[in-house]
């Protein structure tokens, strides 16, 4: 089966896989009442999640395939706009978001719609696998990054099965992932800080070969440094060595001291 290629996406075209979806969803789906699709696409997914009682949303891009898809299923909702700029603050909470993201977009989208999680329920996302697997590491695991620690202080992150190329049309050069997103009550870091402490991570983790404290100065230096010794953290540690909580801790005294990220 040949499928056009749209602005780099990359259609799952497998009845075994999308049924695998839709059963994590519906293990989700109670007390929703919005389903985003993320990219329709040519409405592989669409048709199955059209059939579950809850309230359906699609946001595509692409005009063409919009009018395919509202060719296909009379009376679709449906948003014509790029998910990276979407207003999910709009719709009814909670919401259930669902997507097979292009790869090129990924970052942007997740962030985007995930940076409240008091609006979602959960999220789930069909990712490049290793993109998946740096919001999935633990601390000094391979993969461990700003997206780790971002992640881990607002969501509960799991992976719930690998899909191999050949389940897409075209075939990407790499396998995927389907990655959920279940958020946590009482996020040590606000969710009105989303974005400022995920900003703050990136920086830090651009420098992973210099110790962790070699950041910082001053009297946020020596706070951190308590930190550090109340937790028994070493002085010479790096980015990839300090717990998420660790992050958290050191965030919000920065916070205190500097009155920073106070947007």
């Amino acid at each position: 089966m040949k499928v056009k290629r749209y602005l780099g996406q990359h259609f799952l075209n497998s009845k075994k896989i999308r049924e695998k979806i839709v059963n994590v969803i519906k293990k989700n789906c109670s007390n929703i009442n919005t389903l985003v699709e993320i990219g329709t696409g040519e409405g592989f997914l669409t048709e199955d999640l059209l059939k579950l009682p809850i309230s359906y949303l699609g946001v595509e891009k692409d005009k063409d395939l919009v009018q395919k898809v509202k060719e296909k299923f009379n009376s679709i909702n449906i948003f014509e706009g790029d998910a990276r700029n979407f207003d999910i603050e709009t719709l009814k909470k909670p919401v259930m978001v669902v997507g097979n993201l292009p790869y090129y977009a990924a970052k942007e989208i997740i962030f985007n719609l995930l940076k409240k999680p008091s609006i979602i329920s959960s999220a789930h996302f069909v990712v490049q696998y290793e993109f998946a697997l740096k919001f999935l590491s633990r601390v000094k695991g391979g993969y461990y990054s700003k997206y780790s620690v971002w992640a881990s202080n607002y969501y509960k992150v799991e992976k719930e099965f690998t899909i191999e190329k050949e389940f897409f049309s075209p075939p990407p050069k790499v396998r995927s992932a389907l990655i959920s997103f279940y958020p946590k009550k009482n996020p040590v870091v606000s969710e009105e800080q989303s974005l400022a402490y995920f900003k703050w991570c990136e920086k830090l983790f651009l420098k992973r070969r210099k110790y962790f404290l070699s950041n910082f100065d001053g009297e946020v230096l020596k706070k951190i440094k308590a930190i550090f010794e109340e937790n028994g953290v070493s002085v010479k540690s790096r980015a990839e060595e300090i717990e998420p909580a660790i992050f958290e801790k050191i965030f919000e005294e920065e916070r205190k001291q500097v009155n920073l990220f106070l947007d």
